[in-house]
């Protein structure tokens, strides 16, 4: 992620007065002209129950987020957002976007690549309180997660297909110039056979950092949410490294009760298909409590079955406010 500079944390200080001060004004001028400004805080319980090390507990300040979206005209928007996350101070996005028609168009600066539909899928929806570990260590080998780049998106027959090509620097936004030929490339297709279900395609190709050499990676994922209840379903499949492949797959589904919603998740992940049985399983099962639109509570209790290795057990609980 890109780091923000002593001078650029002055910077956003003042831009966030900036904003506050921009809400009031520009809604009282004009209900077409805004600036508004919202943000998150997840504050998470942390606690190992068996294995890993337990037993450890403890409060994290997992995500604190101050996010401004500013629209000039329908057509064009601008938005940044920066984050204190466990008081590390990070640029998380700055993108301008031009939309002339609603089948097509253009969005540039740093934001998230198109790929994966657990890391587009904003974390304050996800149904568990993280993301897996499918996701994690497809990150971690660079494939996923915000980038410096231009995208084009759009959706045509009445929504029902939704497209998103980028082209990205390929070093995950850890410079702010880019002076090499290596770059990433995202390839995103999403399909609604009906209003509540879609179902998507992806792959994205970037150089791998040590050798140079082309690594890709593809998936397929699924979406469905109709009443109280919501599915959800990814596989990804990619280079580790050029030559060794690498899989995972995760299934969700939750059902809301009111103000409860119970959850379960099953994930298998494998680093090396040639050795499959070498992988691990993660098993999660909770609850969510809907406290008021902008406030809720998140409890996973969650099981991690490694090949040699003992069951880790642990609880997590996050409460979550804002919009």
């Amino acid at each position: 992620m890109a780091r923000i500079t002593p001078a650029g944390r002055v910077a956003a200080v003042a831009i966030a007065v900036l904003c506050a001060a921009g809400v009031s004004e520009a809604s009282s001028k004009s209900t077409q002209y805004q600036f508004p400004v919202n943000g998150y805080v997840h504050a998470q319980w942390e606690q190992a129950l068996a294995g890993a090390g337990a037993p450890s507990y403890g409060f994290v300040l997992r995500r604190a987020r101050l996010k401004f979206r500013h629209s000039f005209v329908e057509q064009v928007r601008t938005e940044l957002e920066v984050g204190f996350d466990e008081f590390d101070l990070e640029l998380k996005d700055a993108l301008a976007e031009f939309r002339p028609w609603t089948a097509l168009g253009f969005r540039a600066g740093l934001g998230k690549t198109g790929f994966s539909r657990e890391e587009l899928t904003p974390v304050s929806d996800l149904l568990f309180a993280e993301r897996g570990v499918t996701n994690d260590e497809f990150e971690d080998r660079g494939y996923l997660g915000r980038d410096i780049g231009l995208a084009a998106s759009g959706e045509l027959f009445e929504d029902r297909l939704g497209y998103e090509f980028g082209v990205y620097n390929g070093n995950r936004a850890r410079l702010a110039r880019d002076d090499n030929n290596a770059k990433q490339f995202c390839e995103r297709v999403t399909f609604r056979p009906a209003d509540d279900l879609e179902l998507g395609v992806n792959a994205t190709q970037r150089n791998d950092s040590l050798t140079g050499r082309l690594v890709q990676a593809f998936g397929l994922d699924a979406g469905w949410e109709a009443g109280p209840a919501r599915v959800e379903f990814e596989a990804l499949c990619g280079e580790a490294e050029p030559g060794q492949w690498m899989l995972g797959g995760t299934a969700s589904a939750g059902y809301r009760l009111g103000a409860i919603e119970p959850k379960l998740r099953a994930e298998r992940f494998c680093p090396d298909l040639g050795d499959f049985g070498s992988g691990r399983m993660t098993l999660a099962a909770g609850a969510n409590w809907f406290l008021h639109k902008w406030l809720e509570l998140k409890a996973d209790l969650s099981v991690d079955l490694r090949a040699g290795e003992d069951a880790a057990l642990g609880l997590l609980v996050q409460a979550q406010a804002g919009i």
